[in-house]
C-alpha cells in the first residue's frame, strides 16, 4: 500500500545541507509525535517508532533507508549501526548499476550514432552518384526508410507555382497523390513550413493534402537549397502520432542531402535539354543553310541562268541583224528587259539574304521594306507600329540583325502554319528594352508542348532573344491564335544614328 506522506524535503534538503548524513530516529509517531523531519504516514499504521539513514556517495546524498518498528522503544545504536552499514552497501550498489546503465547507454548511444552515420553516409554516396531525377528521387526514399521508418512516403516539388507530387512509397500514397499537383493555394500546410523554417508535425493529418485516409502522425520536411524551398518530404507513421527529437534531427539531415540531389539533378536535366537544344539548333542551322543553298542554286540556275542565256542568245541575233536597224531596235530594247529581269531577281536574292536596306537604312526601314513585299506576296496581311524608335535612328548590329530576323521568321511561321488572314506586329523602345509582340489569328497551337520541342522555328527565336540576354515567351490559344513576347534589355544610351 503506497504511502499518503513521506518525509518532507525541506527536511532532507536541510540535513544535506548541514552534512548530517547520521541516522535519525522518530518515537510515538503513531501518537501525533512530530520531529520537524517527517509527517504521518498511511492510515491506520501502528508503528512506534521510525529511522532513517541517508545513503550517501562521496558527499552525495543519493537516497534515504527507512526502517519502522512496531514496538514503542527506540532502535538501538547496534541497530543504527546496523542499518548505515546495510545503507552504505545499498547506496554503493545503486551507485554502480547506475553507472553501469550510464556506460550502457553511453555505449548504446554511441553504436546508433555509428550506425546512423553509416547510414547517412552511404545515403551520401549513393545520392551523389545518379544525376537522373527520376532515379535520385527512388534512391531517396529508399535510403529514408532505413532513416526513419515509415508506412508512406511522398516526395513534393515546386514547379511553376504547383506543387507536384513527383514520387512516393506506400500503397495510399502511389495510387492517389503521386502525379497530382496543388496550386499554391492549396498548400496552406507547407506554407506553415516556409514561415516556421522547421519541421511540421501533424495529427490525425488527412493523407494527400485532403482526400479522406487518416495517417495518426505525419511529419512534413522543408527540402532546402540555399536558404530555398524547392519542395517538401512527408512521412506518414500508421504505428504513432509523435517522432523522436534524435528521428526529426536525422530526418532533417538526410531531407537537406536529398536536396541538394535534387537541385543537381534537376540543373543536369536542364543543362542536358540545353545541349539537346543546341545539338537541335545547330542541326537545323544547318539544314536551313543547305535549304537556303539549293534555294539559291535552283534560282540561280532556273532563272538568272536561263535569263542570261536567253540575253547571250539575243547578242548574237543581235550580230546577224546589224544591217537592219529596226530590227536591232527591237533587239536592244528586249535585251534590255531581259537585263532588268536579271537585275531584279539578283536584287531580290540579295535581299532575302540579307537587306541591302538593313544595311544602309536600319531596323526600321528594313522590316517596312520586308512587310511591304510579304503583304504583296502572301495572304495575311502585317501591320507594323514602331513606339518610340525613329526610322533612321541605328541600334548596334547584333540588335538590329536579331530583331529583324526574330520578326521575319514569325512571319515566315504564320505564313507556313497559322492559316491566320491579319498579322499585328508592335516594336517598343523604352530606356531599358526593347519588346516585340507579333499577334496573329490564325489556328493556334498547344504552346507548352511548342516551346519544348523547339518546333515551329520558336527555338531559332528564342536563340536570337537569348543572345542579346532577352527572352522569348509564347501565348497560343487553338481556334483563336497566336502572340509571340520578346523582350531584349536594352540601353537607350546605345542607340546611334
Amino acid at each position: 500500500q503506497p504511502a499518503s506522506a513521506i518525509p518532507s524535503a525541506q527536511s532532507l534538503t536541510q540535513k544535506k545541507n548541514n552534512n548530517d548524513h547520521h541516522p535519525h530516529q522518530v518515537l510515538n509517531v503513531s501518537n501525533g509525535s512530530q520531529s520537524g523531519y517527517c509527517v504521518p504516514f498511511w492510515p491506520g499504521w501502528a508503528g512506534h517508532s521510525k529511522v532513517f539513514v541517508p545513503m550517501v556517495i562521496g558527499h552525495r546524498v543519493i537516497g534515504v533507508l527507512y526502517a519502522i518498528s512496531s514496538r514503542a522503544r527506540p532502535f538501538s545504536a547496534e541497530d543504527r549501526q546496523l542499518l548505515q552499514t546495510l545503507a552504505d552497501q545499498t547506496a554503493t550498489a545503486i551507485e554502480n548499476a547506475r553507472l553501469y546503465q550510464e556506460i550502457r547507454q553511453r555505449a548504446e548511444a554511441e553504436r546508433t550514432a555509428r550506425e546512423q552515420a553509416e547510414i547517412m553516409r552511404e545515403a551520401t554516396i549513393s545520392l551523389v552518384a545518379s544525376v537522373d531525377l527520376n532515379e535520385v528521387l527512388d534512391r531517396i526514399l529508399t535510403h529514408l526508410e532505413q532513416v526513419v521508418p515509415y508506412q508512406n512516403a511522398c516526395i513534393f516539388l515546386w514547379d511553376d507555382d504547383l506543387l507536384h507530387a513527383v514520387a512516393g512509397r506506400g500503397p495510399q500514397v502511389q495510387e492517389k497523390v503521386v502525379g497530382r499537383h496543388y496550386p499554391i493555394m492549396d498548400g496552406f500546410l507547407y506554407q506553415a513550413i516556409d514561415i516556421g523554417d522547421q519541421p511540421l508535425f501533424l495529427i490525425n493529418m488527412l493523407l494527400g493534402l485532403g482526400n479522406g485516409d487518416s495517417f495518426p502522425g505525419r511529419m512534413v520536411l522543408p527540402l532546402r537549397v540555399r536558404q530555398r524551398i524547392i519542395g517538401y518530404l512527408t512521412l506518414d507513421n500508421a504505428n504513432y502520432s509523435h517522432y523522436s527529437q534524435a528521428e526529426t534531427n536525422l530526418a532533417e539531415a538526410f531531407a537537406n542531402k536529398a536536396a541538394i540531389a535534387i537541385q543537381n539533378a534537376r540543373l543536369f536535366r536542364k543543362l542536358r535539354a540545353s545541349h539537346e537544344q543546341l545539338q537541335s539548333l545547330s542541326r537545323r542551322l544547318v539544314e536551313l543553310q543547305e535549304t537556303e543553298r539549293r534555294q539559291l542554286a535552283r534560282e540561280l540556275h532556273d532563272e538568272a541562268g536561263q535569263t542570261l542565256t536567253g540575253l547571250m542568245v539575243g547578242l548574237r541575233l543581235l550580230e546577224r541583224e546589224a544591217d537592219n536597224p529596226e530590227a536591232v531596235l527591237a533587239r536592244v530594247a528586249e535585251l534590255e528587259r531581259t537585263t532588268d529581269t536579271v537585275l531584279e531577281n539578283i536584287h531580290r536574292l540579295a535581299m532575302n539574304l540579307r537587306p541591302a536596306t538593313l544595311e544602309h537604312l536600319g531596323m526600321v526601314a528594313a522590316l517596312r521594306q520586308h512587310i511591304k513585299s510579304f503583304n504583296a506576296t502572301y495572304r495575311p496581311k502585317a501591320k507594323l507600329e514602331v513606339i518610340g524608335i525613329d526610322d533612321h535612328c541605328r541600334l548596334p548590329l547584333a540588335v538590329e540583325t536579331n530583331v529583324y530576323r526574330i520578326i521575319q521568321e514569325a512571319l515566315t511561321n504564320i505564313v507556313r502554319h497559322s492559316e491566320a488572314t491579319y498579322v499585328d506586329i508592335v516594336l517598343k523602345q523604352d530606356e531599358n528594352q526593347i519588346s516585340i509582340i507579333v499577334e496573329d489569328n490564325g489556328v493556334g497551337f498547344n504552346a507548352g508542348a511548342i516551346m519544348k520541342t523547339g518546333r515551329l522555328g520558336i527555338l531559332g527565336m528564342r536563340e536570337r532573344a537569348e543572345m542579346l540576354a532577352g527572352n522569348l515567351s509564347v501565348e497560343s490559344t487553338i481556334g483563336v491564335g497566336t502572340t509571340i513576347f520578346v523582350e531584349i534589355p536594352h540601353d537607350h544610351s546605345d542607340s546611334h544614328r
